[in-house]
C-alpha cells in the first residue's frame, strides 16, 4: 500500500481526532470568557458536534494512529526479511532476488503464498497422485523377461503432470512426503515427488542441446529428497527441514532418462530420451503375416500410432530416415498422405495419419483377414487405405538405385527433404563409405554421398548423443567379414581399399 493509498484509507480517523481534541481543548478554558460569549461558542459548538457526530465513525486513539503507521512502515521496509532463509541462498547463489518458482505438493500448506512471501512469479504444478494400485513391489520385480520373448516388459505408469505446460522454472520447491519413518523407505508417492522435481529441472535446465540453464531444487521435510536421485555432491545449503540444491544437471538427466525402476532393463530408449524426445512404451503387435524372427515380425506395433488421440495429426517417420528441412507443411494434408512406393502402392516410412480408437479398432479387427503382400504394415495398410493422397517422392527419399537412372557413383537428388536408409544403415558401417558396397546383392541400396550425409547430422549431435551410435562387437565383425569377402571377390568399386580411419572402430 502507497502512503497516499494510507492516508486516503485512515483521513476520516484524523477529522474525527481533530474535533475532538477541540472538544476537549476549549472545555478546561471556557470559565476564562465572557458569560455571553463563553455560551454561545459552548452552544454553537455542541450544535455543530451534535449535527456532525452522526456521520463521523468512533475516533481512534492516538496510540492507535501511531501503530497503523509503524505497520505500514514495517510493511514496506522489511518486507525482505520475512523471507525464508533458503529464498536468501537461492539469490546470493543465482546473484538475483527474483525467480519463477514450480510449487510441486505444496498446496497441503494452505497459503503458500505466507512461505513464499516476495517471490516474483509462482506456480502449482497439478499432477495426479499416484493411487493405491500403485505398489512398490510393481516397480521393482523379482524377476523380467529380460529376452522379451513374450513382448516388451512395462513398467507401471506414475501420473506426471503435463511438463510442457510448466516452462522457463527457476526453481522448484517441494514438499517431501517421507513415506513412515522406518530404514529403507519404499514409498511410491515419495518417489513420485521426486521424479517430479527432477524431471522438471532436467527439462527446464535445458535450454538446447549445448547450453544449460541453472535451475535451483529446494525441498521441505524431515526427511529430505531422495539422495538416489539427487545427489550430495549438488547440496548447497542444508538447516532443519530446508534442503537448497543446485544439480548437475548432465547427471540428472541421465537418471530422468531411465525406466520408473527395474521393471525394464536400464538401457531402453535412452538414446532417443536423451535427444529429448517423448517416449511412449507399448505393448508390441505380431505382424501375423511375417515369416518367424523375420526383421518385419513385430512392425504391425506401428498401427498403435492411431491410439495417439491426444493429437489431431501426426506424421510417423521411420527410424531409419533423416530429415533434412522442416515438413511442417505437410500437415496440410488429409489422412493418408504419403510419397509412392511401387505401382499404386505407397511407402508407409513417412506418412500423415488422424488418430482415432475406432480406426485403430477397425485396423486391429482386420489384420487377421487382410493380407499383406510384404508380411509387414505397408502390405496391410495398403490394402486398408486403398484411397491415398501423393506426396512428392523428395519427401520420403528411398535410398534405391535401380537402371540407368542414375550415375555409377549413385548420387541423391538435390532438394531433398529427407532419405531414407534402405539396406545396411550408416550407423551400421565405418564413416568412411557406405558398407552396402561390400555386398553385391545391396549395392542398389548403396550410396556415399547419402552416407555422409548422415554422418554430417552425427557430427553435430552433442558428444553424449553420439556415444549412442557407437560399433558393438558383433557390429564390426560383420562390417571386417564383409569387406574381407569384397577384397577376395576384387569387387571394382574398390570401397574395400579404402584405409578406415573411423574413430569408432575397435570400440564397442
Amino acid at each position: 500500500m502507497s502512503m497516499y493509498a494510507f492516508l486516503q484509507n485512515h483521513s476520516i480517523d484524523y477529522i474525527t481526532q481533530g474535533l475532538w481534541h477541540l472538544e476537549m481543548a476549549v472545555k478546561p478554558y471556557a470559565y476564562k470568557l465572557k458569560p455571553f460569549t463563553t455560551l454561545s461558542f459552548i452552544f454553537f459548538s455542541l450544535i455543530l458536534l451534535i449535527l456532525i457526530r452522526p456521520f463521523l465513525p468512533n475516533p481512534r486513539p492516538i496510540n492507535e494512529l501511531n501503530r497503523l503507521q509503524n505497520d505500514y512502515y514495517k510493511a514496506m521496509f522489511h518486507q525482505r526479511a520475512r523471507n525464508p532463509r533458503w529464498y536468501n541462498v537461492l539469490a546470493q547463489a543465482a546473484n538475483r532476488r527474483e525467480f519463477k518458482v514450480g510449487l510441486v505438493n505444496m498446496d497441503d500448506e494452505g497459503g503458500q503464498n505466507n512461505v513464499l512471501h516476495g517471490l516474483a512469479e509462482m506456480v502449482s504444478v497439478v499432477f495426479d497422485r499416484a493411487g493405491e494400485d500403485h505398489r512398490w513391489e510393481d516397480f521393482f520385480p523379482e524377476w523380467i523377461d529380460e529376452e522379451e520373448k513374450w513382448g516388451l516388459p512395462l513398467c507401471p505408469k506414475i501420473p506426471m503432470p503435463r511438463f510442457e505446460d510448466y516452462n522457463e522454472l527457476d526453481v522448484v520447491v517441494a514438499r517431501v512426503p517421507c513415506g513412515g519413518v522406518k530404514e529403507g523407505v519404499r514409498d511410491v508417492f515419495r518417489l513420485q515427488v521426486n521424479l517430479i522435481v527432477a524431471n522438471l529441472l532436467a527439462r527446464n535446465g535445458w535450454r538446447n542441446l549445448k547450453v544449460d540453464r541453472t535451475v535451483y531444487a529446494v525441498f521441505i521435510g524431515s526427511c529430505g529428497p531422495m539422495w538416489d536421485i539427487f545427489r550430495c555432491d549438488d547440496l548447497l545449503w542444508h538447516q532443519g527441514d530446508h534442503w537448497v540444491y543446485q544439480p548437475d544437471l548432465e547427471r540428472l538427466k541421465e537418471k530422468v532418462l531411465m525406466p520408473v525402476g527395474s521393471c525394464q532393463l536400464a538401457s531402453s530408449h535412452a538414446g532417443l530420451r536423451a535427444a529429448g524426445w517423448k517416449v511412449k512404451c507399448i505393448k508390441r503387435i505380431q505382424s501375423p503375416h511375417a515369416v518367424k524372427d523375420a526383421y518385419n515380425e513385430w512392425n504391425y506395433s506401428k498401427l498403435r500410432i492411431w491410439e495417439l488421440t491426444e493429437y489431431d495429426k501426426l506424421i510417423f517417420i521411420d527410424s531409419d530416415i533423416v530429415v533434412l528441412k522442416n515438413i511442417d507443411e505437410f500437415f496440410g494434408y488429409p489422412q493418408l498422405s504419403a510419397a509412392g512406393n511401387d505401382k499404386f502402392l505407397f511407402n508407409s516410412g513417412v506418412m500423415l495419419v488422424e488418430p482415432s480408437k475406432c480406426t485403430f479398432k477397425t485396423l486391429m479387427e482386420n489384420r487377421y483377414k487382410v493380407n499383406s503382400y510384404n508380411g509387414g504394415d505397408q502390405g496391410f495398410l495398403n490394402e486398408m487405405f486403398t484411397w491415398w493422397h501423393r506426396w512428392p517422392s523428395r519427401l520420403n527419399r528411398l535410398k534405391i538405385f535401380r537402371g540407368e537412372e542414375y550415375k555409377k557413383e549413385h548420387e541423391m537428388l538435390g532438394n531433398l527433404y529427407t532419405i531414407h536408409y534402405l539396406g545396411l544403415k550408416p550407423w551400421a558401417c565405418y564413416m568412411d563409405y557406405d558398407c552396402n558396397w561390400d555386398k553385391l546383392d545391396h549395392h542398389r541400396f548403396a550410396s556415399d554421398a547419402a552416407h555422409f550425409r548422415w554422418w554430417q547430422v552425427y557430427k553435430a549431435m552433442p558428444k553424449r548423443l553420439q556415444s549412442y551410435c557407437a560399433l558393438t562387437e558383433s557390429m564390426e565383425a560383420r562390417i571386417r567379414k564383409w569387406r574381407g569377402i569384397a577384397k577376395d571377390a576384387n569387387m571394382p568399386d574398390g570401397h574395400w581399399k579404402i584405409k578406415i580411419e573411423d574413430p569408432r572402430q575397435h570400440h564397442s
